[in-house]
């Protein structure tokens, strides 16, 4: 072995090389500097400022410093010694200092100059001075170390980097679904049913970022964590609270279903199928059961607003905050999957990169998505979806508790399924993986997944009973909505395709003006095009087999190669407005699916990484390691047979994407350390012996609280509803002789409103008032709904729930009350819609918290025979 002070002469030549490339390398830079444009206002030699010049005379320093170095080291071969012998005597600390200044400068150089604000002209010019840097460092980095160890390091690195059989077939699987995409059309070629854009993404710098913080984690401190960092019960609440922290210091903006703020009480108040998720819940807050005690279509959903907003104490602002602090949730049971994948710094990555995306969500305006901070279903289902992939693992795993995942699995399936009816497919899925995955213990399997639905069917059961007693049908909510909108509406004879909206939920919703005690679903009304495209172009799919079946795995391929967009696609450090807004982004309208050569090569990239978090995942647990990747491709089925897709419909399946990913990177980790065998094994395989001990009186008795524990949530739902009684301060006796005294008292025509009152022209309406909006001269809301379409006059919306159903309200204002709160018990004088759906007020009168009496009239005054006619507003503030 040579002396490391004697290195042979192959190594000292990485000196001059290394020097005189530097030097090569700034006469591109000075190049670069060169070409930018310049300002002849502030030209004090050869037409460039005093601080280009500056520049250039840096850049021309280090040229020359590099080439005389590097002539004078070809010459002097004692110096070339002397020098490589002071190199690798400091090969530590010169490394640590070379990559370390490469690296901060690489990172200044990706960041684009607009994010510089008003230094942006400071930040391109400085730009070629940081790329030499970046070079002078990164290259010294691997000069050094080739200088110490020669190619031995490369060989070494390489070899435990060689791909094994198993990659190759899980990247040419890759390879073949991307090709078949792009071909086909399939995955690419809009849908006419609720197709939307790729997955809101993760942005370059936040990947990069945390990758640093990770391996700066697992630096620091190797072998000494503290005890707090190595528990993880511990860690799953910190990471809970973090994420709760970060998602609610974001600021609220405007969304779909959460438009506004309007005054007078500048809440976010929901919209469309949000609106009709917090109705349900609403009515429970006043005492009228869930929807009336009627059927409940996503009662889980209704249920956690329920919770919310009585914590939050009615502020519907804050109901909303802290909904979203509990579905931080997710990055902690994140934190615990990917820790039971591939050890804790692979969960703490996991976490981080799903409270990032999360954030990106909350600041996404250009598509529409779903965050925590809606009254929306499939935020809960993202939560719950990644619970129950979760337990199906440790189910699978085998450990000591199996059967209790068994039955937890199980429950949380029996939550997912009044969530999002889609994951009803889950139910069939769990038995070919479970069998194949314990194929070699049948009679295991046999015992576990009976417990499986076992706790699936108590769990479910307290919903089935309530729902069969309203209608007489089993599941109504399920079965009827997929024989109404699956069945008759989405599998019938498909016609050529009108584009349709994707902002309507195509789950049907019950009728709002006249609710029928039984369920009938009604086909969702489209609305205008938020997301998609406002016509339907020629292109289609190129392949061709039946109508039905290429819509179906249309929209399926779109889910899925839609969420391998969460990850980034270029080096730029580009912010989401310009990653959505980019001449070649993905998320444009009418996006064809073609890629730029930058995008086709990280996508390349995608495929090896994910190749070899799919290997490791393989060799380490077999079939059950990809059981969350299997979870995930039955659920994009079962939204292609909705022909539903993309953007929004993708949120329950987000966090498989982050999970993957960090899986992928600690693989890759592992092998370039050299260790491809140290990935933490929490709860290993147990010999048949012990695990014939496993159903003992203590098991059962655990995964009978299990399965109680599940069936607790829609117990409590029946409970409240048995227990509940509306408020008598509610006022919701409806009973026409009731007293409006307060209201003739206010009114300068007394005589003419009693009269119409006595004559039935005006009906009197007590309830309580929901989501008071105001909106101006021509402002309004994209959608179908006739109350909140834009108007020519200024006006006050809400919605009046009664004692048995809720109706929508238009009173016409010129100006904003002063005040008016959300869930105000009020009396309403009003005509029925004529055809609009919504009842027109003549007269509002209510007691507000602090006891200030509330009493608004229509403005200006179209009479008292309805119906009444809508003002006619010439300009802003001038109507009659």
């Amino acid at each position: 072995m040579e002396h490391q002070q004697d290195p042979p002469q192959r190594r000292l030549m990485a000196l001059p090389c290394y020097f005189f490339l530097t030097g090569v390398f700034g006469l591109y830079c000075g190049k670069i500097l060169r070409d930018i444009p310049s300002d002849a206002k502030t030209a004090v030699l050869l037409g460039f400022s005093a601080g280009r010049l500056l520049l250039f005379g840096l850049i021309a320093f280090m040229l020359i410093i590099s080439f005389a170095v590097a002539l004078l080291l070809s010459l002097k071969g004692a110096w070339r010694i002397s020098v490589a012998d002071w190199v690798i005597d400091h090969e530590k600390r010169l490394s640590c200092w070379l990559f370390f200044s490469g690296l901060v400068a690489l990172l200044f150089w990706l960041a684009p100059d607009y994010r510089f604000l008003k230094y942006a002209a400071f930040s391109q010019r400085i730009k070629p001075l940081v790329l030499q840097l970046c070079f002078t460092g990164i290259a010294g980095f691997f000069m050094v170390r080739f200088l110490k160890n020669g190619s031995q390091e490369i060989r070494r690195t390489l070899h435990s980097l060689k791909p094994e059989g198993l990659f190759w077939l899980f990247l040419s699987g890759f390879f073949v679904v991307a090709l078949f995409i792009r071909f086909s059309g399939w995955g690419v070629s809009p849908g006419s049913e609720a197709w939307y854009e790729n997955a809101v993404p993760l942005l370059p710098a936040q990947i990069v970022l945390l990758l640093l913080a990770a391996f700066l984690l697992a630096r620091l401190m190797r072998g000494r964590l503290p005890a707090l960092l190595q528990n993880r019960t511990a860690l799953f609440f910190i990471i809970w609270g973090i994420g709760a922290l970060c998602w609610n210091s974001v600021p609220s903006s405007r969304h779909f279903f959460a438009p506004g703020p309007y005054p007078p009480n500048n809440e976010w108040y929901p919209y469309s199928d949000a609106l009709l998720n917090d109705l349900a819940a609403q009515t429970a807050l006043n005492g009228l059961k869930f929807n009336f005690g009627r059927v409940v279509l996503k009662p889980i959903v209704s249920f956690v607003l329920y919770v919310c907003h009585l914590l939050a104490g009615g502020n519907f602002s804050a109901a909303l905050m802290l909904q979203s602090g509990l579905f931080a949730l997710l990055p902690a049971i994140l934190f615990l999957f990917a820790s039971d994948l591939g050890g804790i710094t692979c969960g703490l990555f996991a976490a981080g990169l799903m409270i990032l995306q999360e954030m990106n969500a909350l600041n996404t305006h250009h598509i529409l998505t779903i965050h925590s901070r809606l009254a929306m279903s499939e935020f809960t289902a993202q939560v719950l979806f990644a619970l129950f992939a979760l337990f199906i693992f440790r189910w699978l795993r085998q450990g000591r508790r199996a059967a209790c995942y068994a039955a937890a699995a199980g429950g949380v399936l029996s939550l997912l399924i009044y969530t999002r009816f889609n994951f009803t497919s889950l139910l069939f899925a769990v038995v070919p993986i479970s069998l194949i995955t314990l194929r070699h213990a049948k009679k295991r399997w046999l015992t576990q997944s009976m417990i499986f639905f076992c706790a699936f069917l108590v769990g479910v059961s307290p919903w089935v009973y309530r729902s069969w007693k309203i209608t007489d049908k089993i599941a109504p909510e399920i079965l009827d909505t997929f024989q109404a909108v699956i069945i008759d509406q989405r599998l019938k004879t498909i016609e050529p395709e009108v584009p349709v909206s994707a902002g309507q939920d195509p789950v049907p919703q019950p009728e709002k003006t006249a609710p029928d005690p039984a369920f009938e679903p009604v086909p969702a009304t489209p609305l205008p095009s938020v997301a998609v495209f406002s016509e339907l172009e020629s292109r289609s799919v190129s392949l061709k087999i039946h109508p039905v079946f290429d819509q179906i795995a249309n929209h399926t391929l779109h889910n899925l190669s839609a969420m391998l967009f969460m990850l980034p696609l270029q080096l730029r450090f580009d912010d989401l407005d310009h990653l959505y807004s980019a001449s070649d982004s993905v998320w444009k309208n009418k996006w064809d699916g073609r890629l730029a050569v930058e995008q086709m090569v990280f996508l390349l990239l995608i495929f090896i990484l994910f190749s070899a978090g799919c290997t490791a995942l393989w060799q380490r647990f077999g079939w059950n390691g990809l059981s969350f990747l299997y979870f995930v491709i039955v659920y994009c089925a079962s939204l292609g047979l909705a022909r539903t897709s993309g953007g929004r419909y993708l949120v329950p399946m987000n966090w498989s994407v982050p999970l993957l990913l960090a899986v992928s990177v600690g693989a890759v980790a592992l092998r370039f350390s050299g260790r491809t065998c140290s990935w933490s094994s929490i709860g290993g395989k147990l010999s048949s012996e012990r695990m014939s001990h496993l159903l003992t009186g203590r098991s059962f008795l655990r995964i009978a609280l299990i399965c109680v524990g599940f069936m607790s949530v829609y117990l409590s739902m029946i409970v409240i509803e048995t227990f509940s009684s509306a408020p008598a301060s509610a006022g919701m006796d409806a009973s026409p002789s009731a007293n409006i005294e307060p209201i003739l008292e206010r009114s300068d025509q007394r005589t003419e409103i009693a009269d119409a009152v006595q004559n039935g022209d005006l009906m009197i309406l007590h309830g309580i008032a929901l989501y008071p909006r105001f909106y101006y001269f021509n402002q309004g809301e994209s959608g179908s709904d006739l109350l909140f379409k834009a108007k020519p006059f200024s006006r006050m919306v809400f919605q009046l729930i009664l004692a048995d159903r809720f109706i929508d309200v238009l009173l016409p204002l010129q100006t904003i009350p002063d005040i008016f709160e959300n869930r105000l018990a009020v009396t309403v004088l009003a005509c029925p819609g004529t055809g609009n759906g919504y009842f027109d007020a003549l007269a509002v009168y209510g007691t507000a918290k602090d006891g200030q009496e509330i009493f608004l009239l229509r403005d200006p005054a179209s009479g008292f025979a309805c119906p009444l006619t809508d003002p006619v507003c010439p300009n802003i503030g001038q109507c009659y």
